[in-house]
């Protein structure tokens, strides 16, 4: 992540909580840190803005700290380390207190068309049409519109998937005089 994309999700999180606390200034490892602790101390506040740049840049940086390597621990010879003190001689080293974690967000269940493909993708629409029963040309016509293609991109797909229907759904689609029209409403995959 950028330094300057996290400036303002900090600033997005400050305006979220309402009290502008989180700094957005120092090195980036003290700016990724202030985000993460800013959203797991305001997780009731952060989940209720339902703003999910909050929670996917919380989960970036995350992913971030997870993919560095662990520093190893020192050898102290069998004796206790020391604890670490902050620069200018502050409070010596104290552990932060547990702070529960936002939960991750489910994805949205997307609507399937009659063979399993997305509704509002090209091959859901490809499915509706073949139920219906339709000739190349007019498919061809209505898909180059609707999802803003060339002819020959649509006509491409609009053929393959008319292929692709009964070796990979185990629906047959029939043609005649032009028109092709599916047989099968299950789309169940062929065992």
């Amino acid at each position: 992540m950028e330094v300057e994309d996290l400036k303002k999700a900090i600033a997005t999180l400050n305006k979220t909580i309402g009290n502008g606390k989180i700094q957005a200034k120092g090195s980036y490892q003290d700016m990724k840190e202030a985000y993460m602790k800013g959203v797991e101390a305001n997780v009731q506040k952060v989940e209720e803005s339902k703003d999910e740049t909050l929670i996917g840049t919380y989960n970036a940086l995350r992913k971030e700290s997870d993919e560095e390597p662990a520093p190893e621990p020192e050898k102290t010879g069998g004796k206790e380390p020391k604890k670490a003190e902050k620069d200018g001689g502050g409070k010596k080293g104290k552990k932060p207190a547990a702070v529960k974690k936002p939960a991750a967000v489910p994805k949205e269940k997307k609507e399937l068309s009659r063979y399993g493909h997305r509704a509002e993708s090209m091959s859901g629409a490809i499915d509706d049409m073949l139920w219906e029963g339709v000739a190349v040309d007019s498919a061809v016509k209505a898909l180059a519109k609707k999802f803003g293609k060339t002819l020959d991109a649509a006509k491409s797909k609009f053929l393959s998937h008319v292929r692709y229907l009964p070796a990979a759904r185990g629906v047959t689609v029939k043609e005649k005089d032009g028109v092709y029209k599916s047989q099968q409403a299950s789309g169940k995959k062929k065992e």
